[in-house]
């Protein structure tokens, strides 16, 4: 995944804005935080509730990220982050798509 400094760097170099976003559609953010978390939650094979124990956050707040009712401050997808025992890379692509 490209960082936003290299989007960025990317998007002044561009004469045509229809060709970076064909060149950069996988880079762009398509699916809501809750679809991108439940994607997350089948890749590292784990569950809410694990989710939940480990990044310390309380229960009733993670259930409601993850239905969309709720929408994380950046300390607390980073809190999600740990509990979806993601690395550093995984880490900034959930942050970017967070918002």
């Amino acid at each position: 995944m490209k960082t936003t400094d290299e989007l960025a760097h990317e998007i002044s170099r561009s004469d045509n804005i229809l060709d970076y976003f064909a060149e950069n559609r996988g880079e762009m953010q398509i699916d809501s935080l809750p679809e991108y978390l439940e994607r997350w939650l089948k890749r590292k094979d784990c569950t809410k509730a694990d989710v939940v124990r480990r990044s310390n956050l309380n229960k009733a707040y993670v259930y409601q990220i993850f239905l969309g009712k709720k929408y994380p401050s950046r300390d607390k997808v980073i809190a999600l982050a740990f509990g979806l025992e993601l690395d550093e890379k995984e880490v900034q692509v959930l942050l970017k798509q967070a918002g």
